[in-house]
């Protein structure tokens, strides 16, 4: 069953009254049969990653052994970088840079108590409770992979026991700490049970491996550098499981949307230089954390060999996320991103709320170079006109 459904109704020509244009090349672009690895630019100093070696698995390869909860209560497990909405009741989930991390959803059988477990083995790094009262653990396995679950509603006796040792959560408000590897869990070890919350989190942390990322002066998380999917790094009777989910809850008829193109688990595998595929700032200064204005342009879909667009910039007339974007036969309109370059011209892409969660209109692109695009938005337009062309409401973003 489809959640998304694209129509071809064309709603009429909007006259523009455009005060500024670019010049444009509208060259045609062959046909590229898959999409290209990424290429690393010169970025600016490297995050140093701080690090709390667990006493055994110090070597680069690791495999988790075991699903963090049952498999009788599993609804979903959203991909990495599925950019909508991870069930029907919330919309809009995912991080402003993508989603970086699985979201664990629940099925009708939820309730409070059910069982979370360690997805592998290791040492717990860095423990967090929220004001909900919320847990949320880092979990360092070997010299360069970690990973960590969030939205735990109880901890286990003995657990939490060890951890109000090292550190006093019993304070009102955030809290943060550094555990520094001083309590271990196992693979399958009960870590603790859901509340009230219908799902959690579970991220991946591989520092051997570089996401697609053009400039890394732009991100102060590590899940972003190096986030990946679970897949990837679990055993095969585990595999089997994940693949099983991947997908979206549709909480309304209790039934998973299932993933069925793109890698297996997602990628959040972003940037080609060269290209408009990625992710573009407003702020030479921006760094990921919420809230942020930036375009993003992501090269696969959950269910469908399309592509998703972002757009968080109160400065533009159009805000949301979209996906299910399909090429049209007009080459200028909707082209995929990894299709777009300096060489281009103008693109346009349409989108109304039946492609996602957010506003209805025309998406105007320009690659200036490799590193600065042009984009300008219209709200209630659903025509490209012949001849697209920027006014002043436009903006220059940067990678």
């Amino acid at each position: 069953m489809l959640l998304i459904i694209i129509t071809g109704v064309i709603f009429g020509a909007v006259k523009f009254s455009p005060r500024r244009s670019l010049e444009t090349d509208l060259e045609t672009l062959r046909p590229i049969e898959e999409i290209p690895e990424p290429v690393e630019k010169t970025v600016v100093e490297q995050l140093e990653p701080s690090r709390v070696e667990a006493d055994s698995n110090t070597h680069t390869e690791y495999e988790f052994t075991a699903f963090p909860t049952s498999e009788e209560y599993i609804g979903s497990i959203t991909p990495l970088g599925w950019l909508g909405a991870s069930t029907r009741s919330k919309p809009d989930l995912a991080h402003p840079l993508a989603n970086e991390r699985h979201h664990i959803f629940f099925n009708e059988k939820f309730s409070k108590g059910i069982e979370i477990y360690a997805p592998g083995s290791g040492s717990i790094e860095w423990a967090s409770i929220s004001p909900s009262l919320e847990w949320g653990f880092t979990i360092i396995v070997n010299d360069t992979h970690s990973y960590y679950l969030d939205h735990i509603g109880y901890l286990n006796s003995t657990l939490k026991k060890q951890i109000m040792q090292i550190q006093d959560f019993s304070k009102e408000g955030q809290i943060n700490a550094y555990i520094n590897g001083k309590v271990k869990v196992s693979a399958g070890q009960v870590i603790g049970y859901t509340n009230t919350t219908k799902f959690f989190d579970w991220g991946i942390v591989d520092e051997s491996k570089i996401n697609g990322i053009s400039n890394r002066g732009h991100y102060v998380w590590k899940r972003h550098l190096y986030g990946v999917s679970a897949y990837d790094l679990s055993s095969e009777s585990l595999k089997t499981i994940l693949k099983s989910y991947y997908g979206i809850w549709h909480d309304e008829t209790d039934q998973l949307i299932p993933q069925i193109e793109g890698p297996i688990g997602g990628s959040v595998r972003n940037d080609i230089n060269g290209t408009l595929q990625g992710i573009w700032f407003f702020d030479h200064n921006y760094d990921d954390t919420w809230g942020q204005k930036i375009a993003l342009f992501s090269p696969y879909c959950l269910n469908h060999s399309n592509f998703q667009i972002r757009l968080s910039i109160p400065e533009l007339s159009i805000y949301g996320n979209w996906q299910n974007l399909a090429l049209n036969s007009k080459g200028e309109l909707n082209l995929k991103p990894y299709l777009v370059s300096n060489t281009t011209g103008i693109v346009g892409y349409l989108v109304d709320s039946s492609l996602g969660v957010g506003e209805e209109g025309l998406i105007l692109v320009q690659m200036i170079d490799d590193f600065h695009v042009r984009i300008e938005t219209f709200h209630g337009v659903y025509t490209m006109p012949e001849t697209p062309e920027f006014t002043d409401d436009s903006v220059i973003l940067y990678r």
